[in-house]
Parts: C-alpha cells; structure tokens; sequence
C-alpha cells in the first residue's frame, strides 16, 4: 500500500495472538476516482517482519482469509518474485537454454 493512499477504516478485526500482525482492518478507499476503480471494500493487514526489523502493509480483496494467513501469502508471492528477478538476471548473461547438447 502506498504511504499515500487516502482510506477510511470500516471495520477493526481482531490481530491473532502470537504472531507478527500489528493491524487488520476493513478500509474503503477514499481518494479522488477510488469509488470509480475501486468500490468495493479491501482488507489492509499490517504485519512486522523481524528479519528485516520492517513493518509492511498488505491489501486484499480476500476478507475471509486471516490475517496471518493473508500476510504468509504475500511473503511467499514476495519470494518467488524474487526468484525470477534473479532468474531474469542470470539469463540476461547467459542464455539458460543451449546448454544441453542436442541429440
């Protein structure tokens, strides 16, 4: 979510005990054309990452996961995002097909 974004809280869930989530909450988005692209609500889940000591936050659309479980879920997106910048960047250097002696 973008330090910007204009948004007012509908609903303030529960945060689950024991784990790293600080926020859950049901937002509607508030800014100039948000009714238009965006009008339906959206879930924002603030959650503490204590590898990198940072907090992030997550919108959703998803209302019915939990928190913890719709966080895991970005983290894992985050990962495999990862993975395919750094694929991006080994392939750029070196093509990943050839290297297998054709038959």
């Amino acid at each position: 979510m973008k330090d910007n974004a204009l948004y007012e809280v509908r609903e303030i869930r529960e945060v689950p005990q024991n784990r790293n989530i600080l926020k859950d909450e049901i937002i509607r988005l508030t800014g100039t054309k948000a009714e238009e692209k965006c009008p339906y609500p959206l879930r924002r889940v603030e959650a503490y990452d204590p590898e990198t000591d940072r907090v992030f936050v997550f919108l959703s659309n998803h209302l019915q996961l939990g928190a913890s479980t719709n966080s895991a879920v970005y983290k894992d997106r985050w990962q495999v995002e990862q993975f395919f910048k750094a694929l991006n960047r080994i392939s750029r250097s070196r093509p990943l097909w050839g290297r297998v002696p054709m038959r």
